[in-house]
């Protein structure tokens, strides 16, 4: 989604496996998974579960298509 919806450099995707990063899962506050946090200066917002939607994704987080 990062692709096709923003510039390059404008979006920043990191994948986290929370068996081998726990502590970071931990600091993250990620109790299930998938989970998917949205990062932007004064907004964290997040949604665990069900990700194939894109609508539903891009609702829930606030983005729409450019």
């Amino acid at each position: 989604m990062c692709s096709k919806y923003f510039k390059e450099g404008e979006c920043d995707l990191e994948i986290i496996d929370v068996y081998q990063n726990a502590d970071l899962a931990k600091g993250e506050e990620i109790i299930a998974t998938p989970t998917l946090i949205k990062k932007a200066p004064g907004i964290t917002c997040g949604l665990v579960g069900d990700l194939s939607d894109e609508s539903k994704v891009l609702r829930i987080l606030s983005l729409k298509e450019i």
